[in-house]
């Protein structure tokens, strides 16, 4: 959590006018927050919380961001180094593709796909993310991660909740 700062918005109870303008401020930071890089595709959150008190969040995602994972398959793979050009690099991606929808090529570089174009280079784009997050979280300590069964059960919440798709049901 990058912490909490001063109440932001109007406070539970006043008009739907002014609640208006709360979510448009939201969303004004939440594009702020990833032009700035301090969010990736779907990791971060922005949130302002009602009631007794108001206070505005904005957790930033850590390596192994659960949601970025998720829209992974999980933890990216790292096949070994291949040649480029061969039978054996095109084989290591496919095996480190299996279940996942990015992987890393050892000396190479990453490959991510997707349904479309757009999806893809979405995915590409938070694996260069966490990737990042993790070089940063390594120069301070070890990072800790998911275990396996931690990050089935958040893509299991993804899928059900439909996070990050731009028109889930209410």
């Amino acid at each position: 959590m990058a912490g909490f700062g001063p109440a932001v918005g109007p406070a539970a109870g006043t008009s739907p006018a002014a609640k208006g303008d709360q979510r448009d401020e939201l969303v004004s930071f939440a594009r702020q927050m990833l032009a700035d890089g301090l969010v990736e595709g779907m990791s971060g959150d922005l949130s302002v919380r009602t009631g007794g008190t108001m206070r505005s969040a904005v957790p930033i995602g850590a390596p192994g961001t659960p949601y970025a994972m998720a829209d992974l398959g999980g933890p990216v793979r790292v096949v070994p180094c291949a040649r480029f050009g061969t039978r054996g690099l095109a084989d290591a991606a496919v095996a480190g593709l299996a279940g996942r929808t990015a992987v890393i090529l050892r000396n190479h570089g990453a490959v991510a796909y997707g349904a479309t174009l757009a999806q893809a280079y979405s995915r590409a784009r938070t694996l260069e993310w966490l990737a990042r997050a993790y070089w940063h979280a390594r120069a301070l300590a070890v990072p800790s991660t998911l275990t396996p069964a931690q990050l089935d059960e958040v893509a299991a919440a993804a899928r059900s909740l439909r996070y990050g798709e731009a028109n889930p049901p209410c």
